[in-house]
């Protein structure tokens, strides 16, 4: 497998999670008193892959290490995106 597939699965599969967990956010799937679980759901999951990403690259080699490399680009990617969600929902929909 090329680097470069081997980048592009990883992030794909970190990226298809944390849409996963949006789309059950903006369809409400879950009840009403597991209300911000999506939120804690997409959060843990942008941070799992940013912190085993490098664990990941730093035991593995060859394609593996390029794969790490794509869960780490979407994982801070991922953390990125929380925070700018959670702080626009603190400062313009909070009391």
């Amino acid at each position: 497998m090329s680097a470069r597939v081997a980048a592009a699965s990883g992030f794909a599969v970190v990226a298809l999670l944390l849409a996963l967990s949006v789309a059950s956010l903006v369809t409400a799937a879950l009840p009403a008193n597991w209300a911000g679980i999506e939120l804690a759901a997409f959060f843990f999951i942008a941070l799992g892959a940013a912190l085993a990403g490098p664990l990941i690259r730093t035991g593995a080699t060859g394609s593996w290490r390029a794969a790490a490399n794509g869960m780490i680009l979407a994982g801070v990617f991922g953390l990125v995106l929380w925070a700018t969600l959670v702080t626009t929902i603190f400062l313009f929909l909070g009391d």
